[in-house]
């Protein structure tokens, strides 16, 4: 989390539970250690999980990331994996 995040803001997270893949989505209410986020975009292929979450989630804070966080631990994770290839 590069910055502190408040309502409104838009974030980006990682997969978790039934979403299997990353997605976007607006910070709806703030708690002490996670936050209320609805579903605005993810794969397609979670629709239905997404639908059966009522397209919202509380999300851990140290899990959101605004769009220059989620850019570099998208950097950090794949030198990880090509590290781990060789």
């Amino acid at each position: 989390m590069a910055k502190k995040l408040k309502v409104g803001d838009t974030v980006f997270c990682e997969k978790f539970g039934p979403m299997k893949h990353q997605f976007k989505g607006t910070i709806s209410k703030i708690y002490e250690n996670s936050a209320l986020v609805q579903f605005t975009d993810f794969d397609s292929k979670d629709k239905i999980a997404a639908g059966d979450l009522h397209n919202q989630a509380i999300i851990s804070l140290k899990d959101l990331f605004d769009e220059d966080g989620f850019k570099k631990k998208q950097e950090k994770d794949a030198k990880k994996a090509s590290k781990s290839k060789k």
